[in-house]
């Protein structure tokens, strides 16, 4: 079946089967990669790409919060972690000390 979609779908631009789809009454919209998502107007206008630090890649731009509220906002602060940059603060946190934390690297437990 999707051959022969295929075969139909190509002889028009995604905008003039939106175009039309949208006519006819079937919601339909494009399908962005991620360069395209972050330059969409709307996404623009909602603020719904926030730049933040990122300590190998400098400024990167992530997705923002999916909801705003008014009395309680949030806020992206930072960028993802890397996998495993904050296990020793955390492990602290948790009252272990610096010798036990290296004996759990040790053992490949962390």
């Amino acid at each position: 079946m999707n051959a022969e979609l295929d075969k139909v779908l190509v002889k028009r631009t995604s905008a003039e089967w939106i175009e039309i789809l949208n006519k006819a009454g079937v919601p339909s919209g494009p399908i962005y990669n991620i360069k395209q998502v972050f330059e969409d107007p709307q996404i623009q206008h909602l603020g719904m790409a926030q730049p933040v630090r990122h300590p190998e890649r400098g400024e990167i731009r992530v997705q923002g919060l999916p909801a705003a509220l008014s009395r309680t906002p949030g806020a992206i602060r930072r960028a993802a972690p890397r996998h495993g940059e904050h296990t020793d603060e955390i492990l602290r946190e948790l009252g272990y000390t610096p010798p036990e934390i290296a004996a759990l690297k040790k053992d490949g437990a962390v």
